[in-house]
């Protein structure tokens, strides 16, 4: 019924010689282990980066000993966040230091530039956490949260944060009856929760009594009882959520806050907190994880 086909199949050539079973594990262990290294290269330099919480500067939010995710395509990229960049994107110049802004000195807008150093560039928005390079030396790698922009006008008048002319609400967290113990210095402390005028919220830490920082700039000029700066072209103010804890935009670079930072300088945006340890511990301590990891921090969005 069926006429059956026959099926003519060419000879099967020989297979190319191999090297000899060591030397051909070899070649393979190293062509496995350089797609790999590019990988990493790849998803470090344009994709994310991990990074850990060496101080209680952004208490409440992030912690001493956890470890979080930093994506690096949020805002773009720049020599700072992809250092290969350095071969393609020009120096724009250099940071418009606190203090010539604060004193409102004609060199400030000199110093402002013409371009913000970054490739596909895109602004944070106020309230997000961000990674930059300090620009004391831009080499450090600081964490803070973005608190105004350039062009916004910002003073900080005894604690309260005022922006383009308007104070930023704040009301104490409930439930802690107003005080608490500052784990790292053992000091009390009040929390609040601050809105941002897009009606973002999050909370701050805040000792008793009047502190270091409580005034930027620290004095107006003819008794005056505000005195706004305006955040130059390309640069952030930024702050520290533990407020009176923290070396932010309040403080210059020269003297080792943060100053206003350029916006060339920013590594990424802070979104994921995979890992939480106690400060006290080590991650290699792996006997003490039972104990010692934050269970409840894990795998946690950053806000």
């Amino acid at each position: 019924m069926f006429n059956r086909l026959k099926i003519e199949t060419s000879p099967q050539k020989a297979p190319p010689p191999r090297a000899p079973g060591p030397m051909r594990d070899f070649i393979d262990m190293v062509k496995t282990v350089f797609y790999a290294l590019i990988i990493v290269f790849f998803v470090r330099g344009f994709g994310f980066e991990a990074f850990n919480i060496p101080s209680g500067s952004m208490i409440p939010s992030l912690l001493i000993g956890d470890f979080l995710f930093v994506s690096k395509y949020s805002y773009g990229y720049s020599r700072y966040s992809v250092p290969m960049l350095n071969l393609i994107l020009p120096h724009e110049g250099r940071q418009a230091t606190g203090n010539e802004i604060a004193a409102n000195d004609p060199a400030a807008a000199a110093a402002a530039k013409n371009g913000d150093g970054r490739w596909l560039s895109a602004l944070p928005a106020r309230g997000d956490i961000i990674v930059f390079k300090w620009p004391g030396d831009n080499d450090t790698d600081y964490i803070k949260r973005v608190i105004a922009l350039p062009g916004d006008k910002i003073e900080v008048r005894d604690g309260s944060v005022w922006l383009n002319g308007k104070a930023l609400p704040r009301q104490p967290v409930p439930g802690l009856d107003g005080r608490l113990i500052d784990p790292t210095s053992g000091r009390f402390a009040e929390r609040f929760i601050e809105t941002l005028p897009s009606g973002r919220q999050f909370v701050i830490q805040k000792f008793g009594g009047n502190q270091a920082n409580d005034n930027f700039p620290e004095q107006c000029p003819d008794q005056a009882q505000h005195c706004p700066v305006t955040v130059p072209p390309h640069h952030l103010f930024v702050m520290g959520d533990n407020r009176d804890n923290s070396a932010d935009s309040r403080v210059p670079a020269a003297l080792g806050g943060a100053g206003f930072v350029p916006v060339e300088n920013i590594v990424g945006k802070a979104q994921i907190l995979f890992f939480s340890l106690d400060e006290k511990s080590s991650w290699w301590e792996i006997w003490k994880w039972p104990f010692a990891v934050r269970w409840s921090r894990l795998m946690n969005w950053i806000r």
